[in-house]
């Protein structure tokens, strides 16, 4: 007979009795499937897990589901890991780029010579691509290998991202996670299998696409479409800055630290943003002329307010 051991559910406020290995799905069902959705996650001594570690001693355990924050992330993460794949069977010599959320879902760009019509038309498959795994349910294996095992991997994918992040992370052990061959990393988490995914859309956005997400007030329904224009084209600003220091992402910011850059850096950082500030500063002039008489800054605590209002001045 297998032996058992104890964990305690938070979700049920009482012990739960497993085989020693059960993975957390496992003990998810022996405890009840205490959520009224699927388990996304869970928190296994306070640790964000996922629902694939399997448990070899007692442990507190709380089941999250895409109510929380934690719960939304890894859904994120897997539908973001199921769009690179889909972008990489599709148009397997384009490189794809995440590059920040907007209008009420995340704004990516495939960096290849399309025109518009091609470009919604690929975009229609790689979303067509994606519930094919969804409905296939294809599980999402993590792997835990040595980093230049996964290095070579990721340079062999053309993910030179992740490649130059491994390498000046100073990890001796990375995971990450495959389905089907394909291979990529995340810094959390992901769900065991695409078939948890129940909702999202991809649709054409500007000169990318926009991936969209359920809402965790109403999961069954998409986080409505709201118009950023202007946090649109400061995120874009900001990437251009980015990309004229040649930091597009934090392997490239590890990598010149090593190098020694770091001055560098930030006295090129400053003077555009210098440049940025007068060009703000003669907008409000312009204002001015225009019988505008104030200016509001706005920003959560700490995040330069105050200074900014000094060097515009």
């Amino acid at each position: 007979m297998k032996e058992s051991i104890t964990f305690f559910c938070k979700n049920r406020q009482q012990p739960v009795q497993a085989p020693v290995g059960s993975s957390l799905i496992d003990i998810y069902e022996a405890a009840g499937s205490p959520l009224s959705g699927k388990p996304m996650c869970a928190l296994v001594n306070n640790k964000n897990e996922g629902l694939e570690l399997r448990c070899w001693e007692p442990k507190e355990i709380e089941f999250l589901g895409y109510d929380h924050p934690a719960g939304q992330r890894t859904y994120l993460r897997t539908l973001c890991f199921l769009l690179a794949k889909a972008v990489s069977e599709e148009l397997p010599d384009a490189t794809f780029c995440l590059e920040h959320p907007v209008s009420n879902g995340y704004y990516g760009v495939i960096q290849a010579a399309l025109t518009e019509a091609e470009r919604a038309a690929l975009i229609a498959s790689v979303k067509e691509r994606m519930q094919e795994m969804i409905r296939q349910d294809k599980p999402l294996i993590p792997m835990i290998v040595r980093s230049e095992e996964a290095i070579a991997r990721f340079k062999a994918q053309g993910l030179e991202d992740k490649a130059r992040l491994i390498e000046t992370a100073g990890m001796l052990y990375t995971t990450y996670y495959e389905m089907d061959g394909y291979a990529n990393t995340f810094h959390d988490c992901l769900l065991p299998s695409a078939g948890y995914i129940e909702g999202f859309d991809l649709l054409p956005y500007q000169e990318g696409m926009l991936l969209r997400v359920p809402d965790p007030a109403c999961p069954s329904a998409l986080k409505p479409l709201i118009k950023q224009e202007k946090m649109f084209a400061a995120y874009k600003e900001h990437l251009d800055l980015l990309r004229a220091i040649d930091m597009e992402n934090v392997g490239d910011l590890n990598r010149a630290i090593v190098q020694g850059r770091t001055q560098e850096i930030l006295l090129v950082s400053e003077a555009m943003q210098e440049k940025q500030i007068a060009r703000i500063a003669e907008q409000i002039a312009e204002g001015y002329k225009r019988g505008v008489r104030v200016v509001l800054i706005s920003g959560p605590s700490s995040s330069g307010k105050t200074t900014f209002c000094q060097r515009l001045q």
